[in-house]
């Protein structure tokens, strides 16, 4: 027994034969690499700020928003980047916006980043005009990356928990990759134009049945989609993957509205 600065007696642990818990060794390894992604995270955006160039606002917020700390992206470097896509300002800006943030996701990034950067992507998708969309699908096209978004082999290999985490990733990425194939077949968001415009369901009528029949596949495959974004594993316990499934299920109900009323036009009821 020792004697402790506070006056308290101890139980020594002898170095030789101490044997460290695997789970507590794996948890200092996680923490290790977060802190390191962290300090290369803020030396970037110190770098960023040396340079001032013109985009230095979007670099900044869109490595804020990313960063390796386990808490989903924060409102205010979301809405810089939502400020920097709007309908008005330059598709150049709005083209930088949409590359830096898939910068994040070709560089091998562990799970925080990869997920927080899929946060941003469907963030934007959801509140900003529905040009931000095509601008993604032109990134696409001019860059040959037509599966930006669809991280179907991500994979972590940290621990078991980042296995979890890597799997609701993969889950999380196909969907937001459907959605974003499905506006650029059907030219149509059910959440988008709801929350824009709550008329917007009105132009179904407009469609003749055969569009209709055309239009609901597509929109039946993105409900069962959602209904297979549930966290898992480590992945349910994780404020930001609990976070992002929030965001999935959101769009549930409207959805769900949008293919409701593709049967009620068909059918003409």
């Amino acid at each position: 027994m020792l004697k402790s600065a506070s006056g308290r007696m101890v139980q020594a642990v002898n170095p030789l034969t101490y044997i460290p818990d695997p789970k507590d060794r794996q948890k200092a390894m996680d923490k290790a690499k977060h802190v390191g992604g962290n300090m290369q995270d803020r030396m970037e955006v110190l770098m960023s700020k040396i340079r001032a160039g013109e985009t230095v606002v979007i670099d900044v917020a869109v490595i804020k928003a990313t960063m390796q700390n386990p808490k989903p992206p924060k409102d205010k470097h979301v809405a810089v980047l939502k400020m920097a896509c709007a309908a008005v300002s330059p598709r150049m800006q709005v083209q930088y916006t949409v590359h830096k943030l898939s910068s994040r996701l070709e560089d091998k990034p562990g799970w925080l980043v990869a997920l927080k950067t899929l946060i941003v992507f469907h963030r934007l998708m959801r509140e900003v005009d529905p040009s931000f969309q095509d601008e993604i699908v032109r990134y696409q096209e001019r860059t040959g990356a037509h599966r930006l978004l669809r991280l179907d082999s991500f994979a972590d290999h940290t621990s078991k928990d980042t296995w979890d985490m890597s799997a609701w990733i993969r889950v999380y990425s196909v969907y937001l990759d459907d959605r974003l194939a499905a506006y650029k077949s059907i030219r149509f968001d059910p959440e988008s134009h709801l929350a824009q415009n709550p008329a917007a369901f009105c132009k179904l009528d407009a469609c003749s049945a055969g569009d209709l029949l055309d239009k609901l596949p597509v929109v039946q495959k993105l409900l069962g989609r959602i209904m297979m974004c549930v966290p898992e594993g480590a992945a349910a316990g994780s404020e930001v993957s609990l976070y992002a499934a929030a965001l999935v299920r959101l769009a549930h109900h409207l959805r769900f509205l949008f293919a409701s009323e593709v049967h009620y036009t068909t059918l003409g009821v």
